[in-house]
């Protein structure tokens, strides 16, 4: 089950990729969203949730460190967004919306790589 998972998540990190590089203003959107709603508990549960499944079911993949320490990564994305706080969270949302689209776009390429590493390594 935990491989299963873990290849639908990198499937996803490779769609949002795929959706950064068309679209990078989607970015900005998803994030007033998220701020706005005050649905920053979702962005938290699903991070730590991603990052436990990645680190405990890393030794099910072809690169068991790398994905390990990318569900690390996660987790700690997670921990930190209630340790940061509303106000703190809403200025570097605030950071990241005002930055260029070629920024946005170079990230949704590399969440496509990334991507395609976590679904190779769980299906090779």
């Amino acid at each position: 089950m935990l491989p299963a998972i873990i290849f639908f998540s990198g499937f996803v990190f490779i769609v949002i990729g795929i959706i950064l590089l068309n679209t990078p203003d989607i970015f900005n959107n998803t994030i007033r969203y998220f701020i706005d709603k005050k649905l920053m508990w979702i962005a938290t549960l699903s991070r730590l949730g991603l990052g436990m499944i990645f680190m405990v079911g890393a030794s099910y993949t072809q690169l068991p460190g790398a994905i390990f320490f990318l569900g690390m990564l996660i987790f700690t994305a997670g921990l930190l967004i209630p340790i940061f706080g509303k106000k703190r969270i809403k200025s570097i949302a605030g950071w990241w919306i005002e930055k260029s689209g070629k920024l946005k776009r170079t990230i949704g390429l590399l969440m496509g790589i990334i991507g395609g590493i976590i679904t190779w390594s769980v299906i090779s």
